[in-house]
């Protein structure tokens, strides 16, 4: 299951490009994994988000472009967040496997939905904006615009498992 992450609608444009950046580096995991267990099907999720169409279809369109099966495709288009993606997930695939694509900076929160779902899913995460192995030590200490990105995640995803955390403790009284 590929979790969404943004797109426009613009037929000027290649499909690939229409996907946003976390969008099509999730996509190309997923479609990977796929290709690794015949008979798997590629789940794919995410709501319009005002636009003419959904985020699991445009990432369908793109996964078609490059050489997916139509039938090894499921369009899961109206969650809007990772709480609703993990229940309709949990209807869907009930006790089968589920490897699980999404950023690495959101697999924690998102494996904490599908938990709370009652799924297990084997964690695939992606798009890593941080690496450990770095061979010159003064590239940590020159100014990036990558970290003003690795921040905002931070912050994103910080403040989303403090809304869990909150969610949940209202939800259990």
């Amino acid at each position: 299951m590929v979790l969404g992450s943004g797109h426009v609608v613009d037929p000027e444009i290649p499909p690939t490009s229409e996907l946003s950046r976390t969008a099509l580096m999730r996509l190309s995991e997923g479609i990977r994994i796929l290709r690794m267990y015949p008979g798997a099907k590629l789940i794919l999720s995410g709501y319009d988000g005002g636009s003419e169409m959904s985020q699991a279809r445009m990432m369908a369109t793109v996964a078609l472009a490059l050489g997916v099966a139509k039938s090894d495709i499921i369009l899961l288009e109206t969650a809007q967040d990772t709480w609703e993606e993990a229940r309709q997930a949990a209807g869907f695939v009930g006790q089968k496997s589920l490897a699980l694509v999404t950023s690495a900076s959101h697999m924690d929160r998102a494996l904490g939905e599908f938990h709370s779902a009652g799924l297990e899913p084997l964690p695939a995460p992606t798009n890593y904006l941080a690496q450990s192995n770095i061979n010159q030590a003064w590239v940590k200490y020159t100014p990036q615009a990558r970290y003003l990105e690795q921040t905002e995640r931070y912050w994103h995803e910080t403040m989303g498992i403090w809304w869990q955390k909150i969610r949940d403790l209202v939800s259990s009284n």
